[in-house]
């Protein structure tokens, strides 16, 4: 074999290494040492016998370097100067070509690019001028409702609208549904939510949750509940503050008194008026009611409902008190009694209301007569004659405001006992005659004690120019606590013996005398009242 044939089994065409299709022309095919493409870097192993691709710059360096060394040993040019051309014009032709190829891809992503570029912008900006994709919610939280409609009515928005309780200014938006800054379809409806002042509900008479429930809806967050005691029902609401259609703030303290059971405090044996006074301080309501009892309890508490200790539970309490009208002809206690008890507590004695008129100045009369005719009237001045008792004017003014000014009691005696013989009595009195006896008789009867002055028809001071002739009497006149109270026993002569016809008893406030002139009776009242009923 020839050196050139050698040479050339040492080849292989490199279009086999680089995968490519070679050329048709014979004189262009190029070839590298069989040897390289075993191992094409000596040493490092990464080729293999199938045949690899090499690069551009691979061959570069193989023709530079290993190309030579194994086509050339010995430095002596073992190929012709030709093939050396064909292969250098073939390297270059392809590098040329695939410059070309890769300058042309560049420019055309580079223009692609671009063009993507200023679509996304051109769209971001439209976008943002909401050419399309929706209208954005309007920012209106805190404008007034008219200028948050204009606001979403200008993005071409629907407005729907309530009204709460708020803390923001009264007429003021507080909530926007769908939220501000979303992006919605234009035309779709927008829900404002507009507030207004909040004011304190009523709650007064509610249960204690009931009121809680009821603040808490109006927005009160700061609610202090207090206890006071109170005969309403328990934790029943007597006040609330601020109280009922006052303005506040959620953050306001809002107070609500409920009401603490009172406990019914012991006032048994204490006087009417001070066991009253007592409840009162206590904060329990409490009315009273008159109990027979004996004369010791008289106008004093001899128990209550509920007893001492009890809850009231909501009701008043009653507190019983000793009644005050336990006799008929003690005529003094008829001033601590009410009108309607006094009618109630006569007509339970058989007594039968006869006269009731209205006098001038608001006063009034009454009239009732019992058993042997014997008359208790209540009138301003009780010192007059009897009543006319057949008149028959009669009204209703034994009323809750009817005031009791003075009160008279007449006892007649029949004449079929006026001087009989043996033992006589009338209302209690015994053989009644014109004499200081059976004025102390009467006094006993009525609860008077001892008298202070007395005068008979004998020493009777009298105006001047009164008829002093004619009569016989005798008059007394003492006084209680508060009271002043005469008795007059009328008399006639016959047959030269003096009997009584008839016996007069008066009970008025001491003040009542202070009014009168009683200069021309030797300033002695049971001498004007003497003259009142005899002479006048």
């Amino acid at each position: 074999m020839s050196d050139q044939q050698e040479t050339e089994n040492n080849f292989i065409p490199i279009e086999t290494i680089d995968g490519t299709e070679a050329a048709s022309d014979e004189r262009t095919k190029t070839s590298i040492p069989k040897a390289l493409a075993d191992d094409p870097v000596s040493g490092d192993g990464s080729a293999s016998r199938e045949g690899v691709k090499v690069e551009s710059w691979r061959l570069r360096k193989l023709e530079s370097d290993q190309l030579r060394s194994v086509s050339e040993p010995d430095g002596s040019d073992r190929r012709s100067k030709k093939t050396r051309r064909v292969h250098d014009a073939s390297r270059r032709a392809r590098t040329k070509r695939g410059r070309t190829i890769r300058l042309r891809a560049r420019v055309i992503v580079a223009f692609l690019l671009v063009a993507v570029v200023i679509g996304v912008a051109y769209a971001g900006i439209t976008y943002a001028y909401e050419q399309w994709g929706g209208k954005t919610v309007p920012y209106v939280v805190g404008l007034s409702q008219a200028n948050a409609t204009a606001a979403m009515e200008e993005k071409g928005f629907k407005v729907t609208t309530e009204t709460v309780a708020s803390d923001a200014v009264d007429g003021h938006v507080v909530q926007v549904d769908p939220p501000e800054g979303n992006r919605i379809e234009e035309g779709s409806t927008i829900h404002l939510t507009v507030g207004k002042n909040r004011t304190i509900p009523e709650v007064v008479g509610k249960t204690r949750e009931e009121a809680r429930s009821v603040l808490e809806a109006a927005g009160a967050k700061n609610i202090r509940f207090e206890s006071r005691v109170s005969g309403d029902s328990r934790d029943q609401v007597l006040e609330v503050k601020p109280a009922a259609g006052a303005l506040f703030l959620s953050s306001d303290e809002v107070t609500v008194y409920v009401a603490q059971p009172a406990r019914m405090i012991d006032v048994v044996g204490q006087e009417e008026a001070i066991a009253l006074q007592h409840l009162d301080k206590e904060g329990i309501a409490a009315h009273s009611a008159f109990e027979q009892t004996d004369a010791s309890k008289r106008l004093k508490v001899v128990r209550t409902d509920p007893a001492a200790g009890e809850e009231l539970g909501g009701r008043e309490a009653t507190v019983f008190v000793g009644d005050p009208l336990s006799e008929v002809p003690h005529l003094n206690d008829y001033f601590d009694a009410k009108a309607p008890h006094i009618a109630e507590f006569l007509q339970s004695k058989g007594f039968e209301q006869r006269v009731g008129r209205e006098l001038e100045g608001g006063r009034m009369a009454a009239g009732f007569v019992g058993d042997q005719n014997v008359a208790i009237g209540f009138l301003p001045d009780p010192w007059t004659h009897a009543f006319a008792l057949d008149q028959g004017q009669f009204s209703d003014v034994m009323s809750d405001t009817a005031k009791i000014e003075g009160v008279r009691m007449v006892i007649p005696i029949p004449k079929a006992q006026q001087g009989a013989k043996g033992d006589v009595t009338v209302f209690g009195i015994k053989n009644p005659g014109v004499t200081e006896t059976t004025a102390r008789d009467v006094m006993k009867l009525c609860g008077f004690e001892s008298s202070i002055d007395s005068c008979t028809q004998s020493d009777v001071t009298l105006p001047k120019g009164t008829n002093n002739t004619g009569h016989t009497f005798y008059c007394c006149y003492g006084e209680t606590e508060n009271n002043a109270w005469t008795i007059l026993i009328k008399g006639s002569s016959s047959g030269g013996k003096v009997v009584a016809t008839e016996i007069d008893v008066s009970c008025v406030p001491k003040a009542a005398y202070r009014s009168i002139d009683l200069t021309p009776f030797g300033n002695a009242i049971c001498d004007f009242v003497a003259y009142v009923d005899e002479y006048e």
